[in-house]
């Protein structure tokens, strides 16, 4: 699975006083470039690593600087890293803090 497009605050999951900001900021740069590249290159794709490297880094330092809704995390979001989830994982994750979300309003 490639890294999620890390969205602004606007394109997350918004319901009244409640929002999930899902991310993988957290996952370790080194990391997030190997696996791109593996994946990059098991597609054909002509890269090195460094360059996949610089790539992230570059999209990362995008997405929290553009002036049209720049990544940023609500202060009342709930964060959900998924640097070590899988696709499945990630669905019941969310499905588990709304489910929390929805007993403590009731």
């Amino acid at each position: 699975m490639r890294d999620a497009i890390l969205l602004g605050e606007a394109s997350c999951i918004n319901q009244p006083s409640f929002s999930l900001h899902i991310t993988k900021r957290k996952a370790e740069i080194y990391s997030r470039a190997r696996r791109r590249f593996e994946e990059d290159r098991a597609k054909g794709r002509v890269s090195t690593y460094e360059q996949t490297l610089a790539e992230i880094n570059e999209r990362d330092e995008r997405d929290v600087s553009r002036a049209d809704s720049p990544l940023t995390i609500a202060e009342d979001a709930v964060v959900i890293d998924t640097s070590e989830l899988d696709l499945t994982e990630v669905f019941e994750a969310m499905l588990a803090k709304i489910s929390e979300q929805k007993a403590s309003a009731a």
